[in-house]
């Protein structure tokens, strides 16, 4: 697995170690999902603390090169405990235009994410962004106080390892009247050429 730059003060590391553990209480997370204009893909597990965090297969897809903050909607998730650290996040993924399938596993202190204040203790945005050649990115982008200034947090920018075992091609695969086989059609028409030198390297 290849790790590339972290956005911000700490260096760069595929675990990101904290100097203490969060001590504000995140009570709600928002989980959503961005793409590459060039890499929509299908997100077929996400698991947080090892548990599985979202309804899979989904398509992820959108224009995150290009727009912030990344990651549009809410999607809110209520906890009864507080979020432990560090953040654990397991994905699986699969680019819709290659079919190839990439796995990750990334791990981050809390207080890197953007901690916001809520109603119970605070709240954290949590989005993973795909791009070409496996990149994923695990993005808490704050919410833009005006149009003028519009911040991004990359928390954890990594390259995912292939996981050939799991290829496939999802556009051939898909009712096209289910509401999966729909997103697949749109994501696919949305889809741009890749422009410019992938970040993560090509792997077979």
């Amino acid at each position: 697995m290849v790790v590339l730059q972290r956005v911000g003060a700490a260096i760069a590391v595929f675990v990101l170690l904290g100097a203490a553990a969060c001590e504000r209480k995140v009570m709600v997370y928002s989980l959503t999902y961005d793409a590459y204009d060039s890499s929509p893909v299908i997100v077929t597990e996400i698991r947080l603390f090892g548990d599985v965090a979202d309804y899979a297969p989904l398509v992820a897809y959108g224009q995150a090169n290009l727009m912030a903050p990344r990651g549009p909607g809410a999607n809110l998730r209520f906890l009864t405990t507080p979020m432990p650290s560090p953040v654990e996040i397991q994905i699986e993924w699969t680019e819709l235009l290659t079919g190839r399938a990439y796995t990750a596993g990334v791990t981050a202190e809390l207080d890197s994410f953007d901690l916001r204040r809520a109603v119970n203790g605070y709240s954290t945005a949590i989005t993973p962004v795909f791009g070409p050649n496996g990149l994923l990115i695990i993005a808490s982008d704050p919410i833009p106080t005006n149009a003028e200034t519009i911040e991004t947090n990359d928390v954890v920018k990594i390259c995912g390892t292939r996981l050939a075992s799991a290829d496939k091609d999802w556009r051939s695969d898909t009712d096209k009247d289910t509401i999966l086989g729909h997103d697949i059609g749109y994501a696919y028409e949305f889809a741009k050429p890749q422009a410019g030198i992938p970040e993560c390297p090509y792997l077979e």
